[in-house]
């Protein structure tokens, strides 16, 4: 069986940060473990940057194709003879038809779900941006339409050869909402694979004292300037409680504002505020395990990494009752309407006084987080046996 993997996915123009490239590189790891006599090519884009131990690791164990377009890919696929194509994010494959059996993964539906927000100019800068969200703003229904289509056209399109894998029930019952002529049993959840931490650990001390924090005595909040991570709102709430509750001093950790400082807010407390760019995995490690408090007011979720990544170390979770999260978090979060400024307001008083409720909260996101791995480490050899042709 000779397989093509989708190596696109993990490069930073498909988004260096985002959870479909932790996701693919996992499984990748955990393909060449499980393979046998199979043999897995890559495809990969080199006008675009590829982690120096992703592709070390690929040119150790495969060979690699470049392909910049998607016509590329499918003439790669032409000549190959390959039994099987892959891909962890496969929306720009929407219009083309594959000669091969091919495996998707749709992590998502956001751009119907969520296609924008009122608040989303905020997270945005430049011209080009700003048109884009007034079509979306002005043209809801038009621009649902085309994502609706494009959609459509990646799984029920000519090539009727696919099988979609999707990263929660709450996906894949979205995907059945939107496309009624699919049916439940085209659809596979399975939960993606656990994100590891593969760079060396950081030094306690040093580290607190480099971000000016003390452990156990921050909030924390990330991917601050993506607008669907809805930091703005939070951070609003925060800044008045901190305004309003004199015993209230906490402060907080904004990780990823970029270098733009977004989203545009203006903040009475600066200084219980403190912003730093995106982190490496170890520094982010230390961040969720030394938190008080994860803050996630995500407004819209296919899966959800950071709860369960705050969750592995014992550290509570506040998070938006929105789309998975609950189905991820299950009981084991404090839960709030994430449009609500208020309501944020409310759940961060009540975890920050109540020191018991901490401890339980402690206690539950840790007792999840083992309920949660186990099934991504089930699920990702299911996923393997998929792809190499054992289910």
């Amino acid at each position: 069986m000779k397989i093509l993997f989708d190596v696109t996915a993990v490069q930073p123009s498909q988004g260096k940060f985002h959870g479909a490239s932790e996701y693919a590189k996992s499984l990748f790891e955990r393909l060449l473990l499980s393979k046998k006599d199979e043999i897995i090519e890559g495809v990969y884009n080199p006008d675009e940057w590829l982690d120096p131990v992703f592709a070390e690791l690929m040119n150790a164990n495969s060979i690699l194709h470049e392909a910049r377009t998607a016509a590329d890919i499918e003439s790669v696929i032409s000549s190959g003879g390959y039994s099987l194509f892959y891909s962890a994010l496969p929306y720009r494959y929407h219009s083309n038809v594959f000669e091969c059996y091919s495996v998707f993964t749709v992590h998502g539906l956001r751009d119907l779900e969520m296609p924008s927000d009122s608040l989303e100019w905020r997270y945005s800068s430049g011209l080009v941006n700003f048109i884009k969200i007034m079509i979306k703003r002005m043209m809801p229904d038009f621009y649902k339409r085309i994502q609706l289509k494009r959609l459509a056209s990646l799984v029920l399109g000519k090539n009727k050869n696919i099988r979609i894998v999707t990263v929660s029930q709450h996906s894949k019952y979205s995907l059945l909402s939107f496309l009624p002529e699919l049916k439940s049993s085209d659809i596979t959840v399975l939960y993606p694979p656990e994100k590891v931490v593969n760079s060396e650990p950081v030094k306690e001390n040093e580290t607190a004292r480099k971000f000016g924090i003390e452990t156990k005595n921050y909030y924390l909040i990330i991917s601050a300037n993506r607008w669907v991570k809805n930091s703005y709102r939070a951070m609003k709430a925060l800044d008045s409680l901190y305004s309003t509750q004199k015993d209230f001093k906490c402060k907080t950790v904004i990780v990823g504002s970029g270098k733009k400082r977004l989203p545009r807010i203006k903040l009475k407390n600066k200084d219980m505020f403190i912003f730093t760019p995106y982190l490496s995995d170890s520094e982010l490690d230390f961040m969720y395990r030394n938190a008080r408090a994860l803050v996630y007011p995500t407004i819209n979720e296919g899966f959800g990494y950071p709860p369960v990544e705050a969750m592995r170390h014992g550290t509570p979770v506040l998070c938006s009752s929105i789309a998975s999260t609950a189905e991820i978090c299950s009981n084991s979060a404090i839960y709030f309407n994430p449009f609500s400024i208020e309501e944020i307001k409310n759940r961060l008083l009540m975890i920050d006084s109540e020191h018991d409720l901490r401890e339980k909260f402690s206690f539950l996101s840790l007792q999840r987080y083992r309920e949660v791995s186990h099934k991504q480490s089930d699920d990702l050899d299911k996923l393997c046996d998929i792809i190499l042709g054992k289910e």
